[in-house]
């Protein structure tokens, strides 16, 4: 990076910004389809979720227990899996990224302020 002229660190951080917003419009689309999953798994199993176990047993317990006696309900909750598992690898990318294209452009600012303070541009 200390090759590279203001001008460069401005367009990589750029880029970086625009892949920031990529991944978000990502992270985005897997939760809500995580969301949607949720939701309609929920109005699947809760006319039966009383059937299963007693005033006693776990909400969880009992909704495991529903979704397996209903088929659209095990494909629903394999869909919210594997979009949870995509939104699980997305974890902490965006602002990870983000902030490296925030010293991109400190770095940037950094050396056009010593340019203008100097006269000459400093390593």
């Amino acid at each position: 990076m200390s090759e590279l002229t203001t001008e460069e660190l401005m367009q990589n951080s750029y880029c970086l910004y625009a892949y920031v917003d990529h991944i978000q419009s990502i992270y985005n689309r897997e939760k809500t389809v995580v969301d949607f999953a949720e939701e309609s798994i929920s109005f699947i199993i809760s006319p039966v979720i009383n059937n299963y176990g007693d005033q006693f047993t776990k909400w969880q317990t009992k909704q495991t227990l529903a979704i397996k006696e209903n088929p659209l309900a095990m494909k629903l909750n394999q869909l919210k899996n594997h979009a949870q598992s995509r939104l699980n690898m997305l974890d902490n990318k965006v602002e990870y990224i983000k902030k490296m294209a925030d010293i991109m452009v400190e770095i940037a600012k950094r050396r056009r302020y010593d340019y203008t303070s100097n006269g000459q541009r400093a390593s």
